[in-house]
């Protein structure tokens, strides 16, 4: 446990410009260079400056700042969730905090940033989830036959390798004695039950039973006829494949465009062993994406949720991480 895995991400994403938010990337992009970004120096390049309210990039105005957001610094509530947190840059009455409790984090190396113009994560380091079954996916839900009663199990939060996921389910509480069973030579499940009629598994119940289906390889939109014997549709996805990181706090124009709409700032894959430290840093660290700037805000916190690939909150058991950020600002 606690290996390290370090990654670089190996594609990057362009977006096109949101017709509702008007951002630098947009005008350098249609009115500068459409076929050559990321050149600086370039002596035919118009100069921005004479844009109003543009830093000109090429000329030293605009100056970088990399911020680390370390959950291990931060003064916990009880209810406080590493994958769901406001991380202050710039407060000294916490009175007003309002998400989880109230929780703190010091902000003495830190300050109200203004005219910020870029943002992007430049690495993190966050550990995977240790266990199989988690909050996020830990019921099971099913209906019997003449009867519209929908019936959850729910099942125990651990560790499981693939022919040990039966033990998950209760000992009581599980009136149809149903099982799970593995199938090595195909990496399926196959589910078997002891109702007198057969069962109906309902996968799309909620957000829970969704990803414990997709965990085991089933459809949550397919409803299988009632039987005792119900195989997956795919092979079973074991582990978490990846964390969305997201701030509420930057434009859509600088985040990973997604069907959920979310900020996403960048997804980490988690290729690494079930409760091991994955290290990440992009591929593009060492320039900037022009296209992803936008036009000036301030920032003074940043509101940090983590999304699993079940696209719930990532349930790492309270892991802490450090994500290290850049900010671009006008100089």
């Amino acid at each position: 446990m606690n290996n390290l895995v370090i990654e670089d991400s190996s594609s990057d994403s362009e977006y096109e410009t949101s017709s509702s938010e008007e951002n630098y990337g947009e005008l350098i992009n249609n009115n500068w260079m459409p076929d050559r970004p990321n050149m600086p120096n370039i002596p035919d390049r118009p100069n921005m400056h004479n844009m109003p309210g543009m830093p000109n990039l090429y000329n030293g105005e605009y100056k970088t700042i990399n911020i680390l957001v370390d959950t291990s610094t931060i003064s916990k509530s009880v209810n406080f969730n590493t994958s769901n947190y406001v991380y202050h840059l710039n407060l000294t009455d916490f009175s007003s905090s309002n998400i989880n409790s109230i929780s703190e984090n010091n902000t003495g190396g830190f300050d109200k940033y203004t005219d910020v113009i870029g943002f992007r994560l430049v690495n993190a380091i966050i550990p995977n989830t240790a266990y199989t079954i988690r909050s996020d996916n830990n019921m099971f839900a099913y209906k019997k036959c003449g009867d519209d009663t929908i019936y959850t199990i729910n099942l125990t939060n651990k560790y499981c390798t693939p022919d040990d996921l039966n033990s998950s389910l209760p000992d009581i509480d599980n009136p149809c004695n149903i099982k799970f069973e593995w199938i090595n030579d195909i990496w399926k499940y196959h589910i078997t039950s002891e109702s007198t009629s057969g069962i109906q598994i309902c996968w799309d119940y909620n957000d829970k039973t969704k990803c414990l289906g997709s965990l085991m390889g089933y459809y949550s939109n397919i409803k299988n006829e009632y039987s005792n014997d119900i195989y997956s549709n795919v092979v079973a996805e074991l582990s978490a494949n990846y964390v969305d990181v997201v701030i509420d706090e930057i434009p859509y124009i600088a985040c990973k465009h997604n069907s959920y709409g979310r900020r996403i700032i960048d997804r980490i894959p988690l290729d690494n062993e079930y409760g091991d430290l994955k290290y990440y840093e992009p591929r593009y660290r060492n320039s900037i994406d022009y296209s992803k700037l936008f036009f000036p805000i301030t920032l003074d916190k940043l509101t940090i949720k983590l999304y699993g690939n079940c696209q719930n909150l990532f349930d790492n058991q309270q892991g802490n991480h450090n994500i290290e950020f850049e900010l671009t600002l006008k100089n």
